[in-house]
């Protein structure tokens, strides 16, 4: 072509998680053959905001206030002329959808306005653990139905593409590439020691064993069993504290729970600098200050595609034990750079992560294994590069290019 191939980029919203991260490398970092727009919704009332992570590289972004992850019909409808108005005027060569919700909107588009390739990746999916059955089969319809509508499907990982085209049988596995998250692995690995320094002071943690866990507190991601485990460890006197990192409307629910096993936490005496059992910090936007002062990270999710904790935990060279859903398996290799754990084993996840306490050796064995495993295959140019050659190769299929 004698011009640059258009990419109209739609993300469901801006809240902290890998798929703004996903967005903002592929808009920023792809070659100069390519132009993108990026067009995303606003984020959840408990979400932390990703806009600084556009800002930090430079991307710029067109906010549809009225698209949300929540379902309002009212509102999809302005979100779907909105992005209407911006392709008639921007006039892509590919639109690319990122997650559920502009997922629907932005396929649904291209009925109206006709695109010549269509792209949509699933971050994760609303399959399982997240709505009842009846709600549940209805999403799967509507994905199999936008599935026809899609040229290229991108999974985050080979179990999640297991489960779109085997389990659930959205689409032929011959439409769903496999391409991995990608992290900033320098941002990560950069000033350890005076991160690890300034965080353990903050918090007091002196020579205790930090754990923690990173997300949005709900329900999906189960940081319920993660107070269990943790308290079941402080009751057998081990040197750790536990750090819950993130906001949510299951906040009060867990602070409950630390409350009713009579546990302190930095919430109850915030103005007298005591040892705390548990630590909740909300959000904290430079999560790559975060991981260097904890000594394990932990993730209990009861459904996820490629958590972005485990990486940037790895990045960090902290070992991590996570619940085996989803693409978790893909990321954490049992006994080579941490534990998969069977969701419904909760004293083996307990067993484990009290092995990981006691165990300095085999805590550096996991991060030394998990930064090498991270870095080979989770860096943002390996995500952009392999992007770039499908942009390229479904444009020429259609006989779009010379």
């Amino acid at each position: 072509m004698d011009r640059k191939i258009k990419v109209l980029r739609i993300l469901n919203r801006l809240n902290l998680g890998g798929s703004t991260y996903n967005v903002v490398f592929l808009s920023r970092f792809l070659s100069n053959e390519f132009e993108t727009k990026l067009v995303a919704g606003k984020k959840l009332k408990f979400e932390a905001s990703s806009r600084f992570i556009l800002n930090r590289y430079k991307v710029k972004v067109n906010i549809i206030n009225q698209m949300s992850r929540n379902i309002s019909f009212f509102d999809d409808i302005i979100s779907f002329f909105k992005i209407l108005k911006i392709a008639i005027k921007f006039k892509p060569d590919i639109i690319h959808t990122h997650a559920a919700k502009s997922g629907f909107i932005g396929r649904l588009l291209t009925i109206f306005y006709p695109i010549p390739v269509v792209f949509h990746t699933f971050h994760g999916h609303v399959f399982h653990s997240y709505f009842n059955k009846l709600k549940t089969n209805f999403f799967i319809l509507l994905e199999k139905l936008l599935a026809l509508k899609t040229t290229r499907i991108i999974v985050v990982s080979k179990e999640q593409k297991n489960d779109i085209a085997n389990k659930y049988k959205i689409a032929n596995k011959k439409k769903i590439s496999v391409v991995n998250d990608g992290i900033d692995v320098e941002e990560f690995s950069r000033n350890f020691t005076k991160k690890r320094k300034k965080f353990r002071e903050k918090y007091n943690i002196g020579n205790r064993i930090a754990i923690g866990i990173v997300g949005r507190l709900t329900k999906i991601k189960n940081q319920k069993l993660f107070i269990e485990v943790a308290s079941n460890i402080i009751k057998k006197k081990y040197n750790a504290c536990f750090f819950v990192i993130g906001d949510g409307e299951d906040k009060n629910l867990l602070l409950d729970l630390v409350k009713i096993n009579k546990f302190s936490s930095n919430l109850d005496k915030k103005k007298i600098k005591i040892k705390n059992n548990f630590y909740f910090t909300s959000w904290i936007k430079n999560v790559e200050n975060i991981y260097p002062g904890l000594d394990i990270v932990c993730n209990t999710s009861l459904n996820e595609g490629a958590p972005l904790s485990l990486l940037e935990s790895m990045a960090c060279r902290i070992p991590v034990i996570a619940t085996d859903v989803g693409g978790v398996k893909d990321i954490v290799k049992n006994n080579l750079n941490g534990f998969c754990i069977k969701l419904n084993e909760k004293k083996k996840f307990e067993k484990k992560l009290i092995l990981l306490i006691k165990s300095k050796v085999l805590r550096d064995k996991f991060g030394k294994n998990g930064f090498k495993f991270v870095y080979n295959n989770y860096s943002f140019m390996n995500l952009v590069n392999k992007m770039r050659r499908l942009y390229f190769y479904e444009i020429k299929k259609k006989n779009y290019i010379n």
